[in-house]
């Protein structure tokens, strides 16, 4: 069972979902910040504490290197 999330995690993972699920690849950060208007630490925190809840699979040093954790991405 995943960990629940509050609702500013909540968005960004939606944002996130909804993102992937439209263009077949995960946002930049830069593409984060601007729709959250946060800076790129707060975006950084914000995305590892989904991925420490495992909600998000993240790809160090790559580019647009997330993705949403499923059963088959372990």
């Amino acid at each position: 069972m995943k960990i629940p999330l509050t609702k500013k995690q909540y968005l960004l993972f939606k944002y996130i979902e909804k993102y992937i699920n439209k263009n077949g690849y995960a946002p930049l950060y830069t593409e984060i910040c601007d729709k959250f208007k946060r800076s790129k630490s707060t975006i950084s925190v914000l995305v590892g504490i989904l991925v420490t809840k495992g909600y998000l699979k993240k790809y160090n040093k790559m580019a647009r290197g997330m993705q949403l954790f499923t059963k088959s991405s372990k």
